[in-house]
């Protein structure tokens, strides 16, 4: 079997509190193949975006990781932050869920992107300048030559997004983490980012990680997906039976709660599903399933041994004691 792209094993984030350490991710585990899409879903304060943090070693210093995260075979945990500088950008290119705080208010995009194009290439001169125009050309961009010259609050939302990606894909990176990419904009645009996320894949064979809570991206881009709950995989398959066959409880509500065109019929309303309660706090689970206080098949046994992520069917796993019994119904 051909190794991954990027394998992470038996991840666990930690941040410190006056109360003590507060798990935010516990024992996450995936691989990521190159040319494919790993989508990780989830609530806000699932541990997504911690999770990618975690890869490029963007967390704070109260933050204690533990596992291993292999790119290509080579372990990233506990390297230097000068060797981790080298990767960003090179290896990984990032594009984050907010680019007005994301880029440099204060520079000009095209400082931003030359100086991406210029750490990794050693471009300098026209030649820097002629890439910079290359790769706003390459996101869709028009007037790549006004582009440069302008400041981040000077353009759209969509604008500052494909900048982002832009920079993130400077360098040609073999993987691209993709944070929540079309949050605030609207149809038509995501639509945009979307389609350029997909051709520029399909171009240069790189792995995507899509972190994201919205299911319509995930179902557009994602050939695979992992649901989190409360720092911990919950369920992985391929994409198509999470949508069609979802086999865990959250995972079911989740879909249950989307909205759908055409879902009911004309001249009536469908009210939307939602899942009861609320995600607990990061480590407020001491045992049992964590889902248990939300969870519409509840049995005693859930309240007391927390359920490990299992072999359900051929390419999916499923952390959910009665997951025969309520998969698939």
């Amino acid at each position: 079997m051909t190794a991954p792209l990027l394998d992470v094993q038996e991840l666990r984030v930690a941040f410190a509190s006056a109360a003590g350490l507060a798990p935010v991710v516990q024992g996450l585990s995936f691989r990521l193949e190159r040319g494919r899409t790993l989508a990780i879903v989830g609530e806000s304060g699932s541990g997504k975006s911690v999770t990618a943090l975690s890869i490029v070693g963007l967390l704070p210093a109260t933050a204690k990781v533990d596992g291993h995260i292999l790119l290509d075979g080579r372990e990233l945990l506990g390297l230097a932050e000068r060797d981790l500088r080298q990767l960003r950008g090179a290896a990984i290119g990032l594009v984050f869920q907010e680019p007005m705080t994301s880029l440099n208010p204060v520079l000009t995009i095209g400082d931003q992107v030359r100086e991406a194009v210029a750490l990794h290439q050693r471009m300098t001169g026209a030649l820097l300048r002629a890439r910079s125009m290359e790769l706003l050309v390459e996101v869709g961009i028009a007037a790549p030559a006004r582009v440069l010259g302008q400041y981040p609050h000077q353009l759209s939302g969509g604008m500052r997004q494909r900048v982002m990606i832009a920079i993130a894909l400077a360098c040609d990176p073999p993987i691209l983490i993709a944070d929540e990419p079309t949050t605030a904009l609207d149809v038509t645009v995501q639509a945009q980012i979307l389609a350029l996320i997909r051709q520029r894949q399909e171009r240069s064979n790189c792995g995507v990680l899509l972190i994201t809570h919205d299911l319509g991206v995930v179902a557009e881009l994602a050939d695979r997906v992992v649901v989190l709950y409360a720092g911990r995989a919950v369920e992985e398959a391929d994409v198509a039976d999470i949508f069609d066959r979802p086999a865990h409880p959250y995972t079911r509500g989740l879909l249950g709660a989307r909205t759908t065109i055409g879902a009911a019929p004309a001249g009536t309303r469908r009210r939307l599903a939602e899942i009861p309660g609320s995600a607990p706090q990061a480590g407020g689970v001491a045992r049992g399933c964590a889902f248990a206080g939300r969870c519409p098949n509840v049995h005693p046994r859930c309240l007391e041994v927390r359920p490990e992520l299992r072999p359900n069917g051929e390419r999916r796993q499923v952390a959910c004691h009665l997951a025969t019994a309520v998969a698939f119904a």
